[in-house]
């Protein structure tokens, strides 16, 4: 998993909100990995962006304090929600790496089904646009 990692980058973005959502919906779909890996670069954790290729259902890693934390981006249309599938595969991702916590980031939003199913445990946490949009305000905390 962490064979030829790259590193977080943190793109400039622009501040006005709507232009950031036509940005972040408009990036290279690996370009979004690295920006969004960017924000566990910035809390301080030691963060990278998995290869194109051979990447075990991730997009990024980081180490906390508690344990893995494993990332999936989705750079969807506003309108390709990402449904329970994915977030069924990436919880059993989570549950082969023994991670302490997984992020799904997605440019739109989540299906009903896949909120349910990401609500069975602890250890998935949604990132949809308006989320994502907050933490280039408001930096998250992990």
């Amino acid at each position: 998993m962490k064979e030829q990692p790259m590193d977080p980058t943190r793109f400039a973005m622009p501040v006005e909100e709507m232009a950031l959502r036509q940005y972040l919906l408009s990036m290279d779909p690996f370009n979004f990995e690295r920006h969004s890996m960017s924000f566990f670069q910035r809390a301080g954790l030691n963060a990278w962006v998995t290869p194109k290729s051979n990447d075990f259902g991730l997009d990024g890693c980081a180490m906390h304090s508690d344990g893995l934390i494993i990332v999936q981006c989705k750079r969807n249309s506003t309108a390709n929600k990402v449904g329970r599938p994915t977030i069924q595969q990436f919880k059993g991702v989570a549950e082969e790496q023994d991670a302490h916590r997984g992020y799904v980031i997605t440019t739109s939003t989540f299906t009903e089904e896949a909120i349910e199913s990401a609500a069975l445990t602890s250890k998935i946490v949604l990132v949809a646009m308006d989320d994502l949009v907050r933490w280039h305000a408001e930096p998250p905390i992990f």
